[in-house]
Formats: structure tokens, C-alpha cells, sequence
């Protein structure tokens, strides 16, 4: 497994900050502290003032977005915490443009083949399997017990929900959304942006921007 640089604390030792406060974010620190780096996390920040303070998992919510004009790129990184896609694309553009590396979160019981690439600010989550010569774009999510054959490609952004499978060489796009329980026959192409809904089985590309759902999955309106 080939992870971009900026995964492991523990060979920088920069401290994290956690992009977000909500369920995802509770999951991603268990992923942190599971993996022996939650040490180095900082604590979590969130936009909502009266959560100021309070904990989140094993550490706290230490501040707003406004954070970013308090801390330097030289003492730390971090990983957006958040699971709707454009939010989560926008948050790590601009820390990524204001100099700061992201660090991927690896759950310990995922299984991830040793010829997959994984890049900056990943989450892959527990139960999830990767198979050989797949490519995993920045800031995705490969979400509880979902799979991803062999020679698979995904864009930047994008979210694989829990339970979905994706069969061998299929191509997903930048911030594509594939819903829970979800399969997608091999080969297919998932455009940049599409929706494919929870439960539907994809036997035809789906075109960029796109939201289809069903069995087989079909465009809606």
C-alpha cells in the first residue's frame, strides 16, 4: 500500500487538527486513537459557538474554521472530518492551499491490498477491503464494510457508503456519491458529482452530475 505523504504522526511529529465535530468526526478519532496516533491529535474544530469546549470522543472541540489564521503548516496537519462531499472538498482546498498536509485515516480492520495508492486525507473505515492495483484519490471515503475490487479507480472527494461494492475496474469520478448497499457491476464509469442511490445496482456509465437510483439504477429527475 503506497499512502501519499502526511499519514503518520508518527513519523512527523506534527500535532492534527479535526476538521468537524459530528458523527463522522467521532468515527474518524476511534479510527485516530485505534491506530496509536491519537496522541497527536490536537482536538476538533466546529462552527457551531455553543459546542466550544465540549468533548468529542476522547478529545474536545477547540475552536472554529477560524483556527486556520492561528496555526502554522510547520506544527500541523489534518484531515477533514465531514461527510458531505462539496463541504468537505472545500475545507481541504483551502487548508491544502494555505500550505498544510492532510494525514489519511486507516482503519486497522480494513484490509487494503499492498499495491493500492492511497492519497492525502483518506478515510477508510472498519471492515472495508481495497483489493490489488486499486488507485484512491485525496480526501475520500471508503465507509464501513464496503469494497472496491481490483483495479478500481477513485477521484478525489468522492464517498463510498457503507456496504457498497464496487466490482473490478470501474472508474469513479471526483465527489461522487455512492449511496449505502449500492453495487456497481465491472467496468462502469461513475462521472464527476453523480449520485448513485442506497441500494441501486449500476449496469450502465452514469454521466457526470447525474443522480440515478434502482435495480438497475436508472436516471431521476
Amino acid at each position: 500500500m503506497t499512502v501519499s505523504t502526511g499519514t503518520n504522526p508518527g513519523n512527523n511529529p506534527k500535532m492534527l487538527i479535526v476538521i468537524g465535530a459530528g458523527g463522522h468526526a467521532k468515527v474518524i478519532l476511534d479510527i485516530l486513537f485505534e491506530s496509536n496516533v491519537g496522541s497527536y491529535v490536537a482536538g476538533a474544530i466546529d462552527n457551531t459557538p455553543t459546542t466550544i469546549g465540549n468533548a468529542l470522543g476522547k478529545t474536545k472541540i477547540i475552536g472554529d474554521d477560524s483556527i486556520l489564521s492561528t496555526v502554522l503548516p510547520a506544527q500541523y496537519q489534518f484531515i477533514v472530518a465531514i461527510g458531505n462531499n462539496e463541504v468537505r472538498s472545500t475545507l481541504f482546498k483551502t487548508w491544502k492551499g494555505s500550505g498544510f498536509s492532510a494525514i489519511s485515516s486507516i482503519h486497522p480492520k480494513s484490509t487494503v491490498s499492498d499495491s493500492v495508492s492511497i492519497g492525502e486525507g483518506t478515510a477508510i473505515m472498519a471492515g472495508a477491503v481495497i483489493n490489488c492495483d486499486s488507485v484512491i484519490g485525496d480526501n475520500v471515503i471508503i465507509n464501513t464494510n464496503a469494497t472496491v475490487d481490483h483495479d478500481v479507480k477513485i477521484g478525489s472527494h468522492a464517498h463510498i457508503a457503507p456496504g457498497s461494492h464496487l466490482a473490478g475496474r470501474i472508474s469513479v469520478g471526483e465527489g461522487a456519491f455512492i449511496g449505502t448497499g449500492a453495487t456497481i457491476l465491472p467496468g462502469i464509469e461513475i462521472g464527476a458529482w453523480a449520485v448513485i442511490g442506497a441500494g441501486s445496482t449500476v449496469t450502465r456509465d452514469v454521466l457526470p452530475n447525474r443522480t440515478v437510483w434502482g435495480v438497475p439504477a436508472k436516471l431521476q429527475n
